[in-house]
């Protein structure tokens, strides 16, 4: 399931693809220089470590980041081209898909959200900063 949701993401616009596994021994994942796999040693602290942990090290010229689950494998490319242009065009600071009147995955952050996500803490991810800034 990793597998395609990580192709999924090399179809579309990013330029890195950061997958943040509990263990080196990730899935069989394609090989691309633009995958990186890293290990998230703090997994137990719930799921704002992997957040933080897909923050480290972020290059000082990241315009936005994609924060997407690794257990949706129908994700669509359109889907995330779409996201990315709008985030582009409308100059937004946080872009999610919407079906069916709920919102979905994967959220995309821009920059100026990146301290705020990387001072998350527990098993809630993201959503008390995007609950925080809809």
């Amino acid at each position: 399931m990793l597998s395609r949701v990580v192709e999924t993401f090399l179809a579309a616009p990013f330029d890195r693809l950061r997958v943040v596994v509990s263990s080196k021994d990730a899935p069989d994942l394609p090989q691309d220089p633009r995958v990186e796999i890293v290990e998230n040693e703090k997994r137990r602290e719930g799921m704002a470590s992997s957040i933080r942990r897909g923050l480290t090290d972020m290059s000082a010229d990241t315009e936005m980041v994609a924060i997407a689950l690794g257990d949706l494998p129908f994700v669509r490319v359109e889907t995330l081209q779409r996201l990315v242009d709008t985030m582009k065009s409308k100059k937004a600071g946080i872009v999610y898909p919407v079906y069916k009147g709920r919102a979905g995955h994967p959220v995309l952050w821009h920059a100026r959200f990146f301290g705020e996500l990387a001072a998350l803490r527990g098993d809630r991810g993201a959503k008390e900063v995007l609950e925080r800034h809809r």
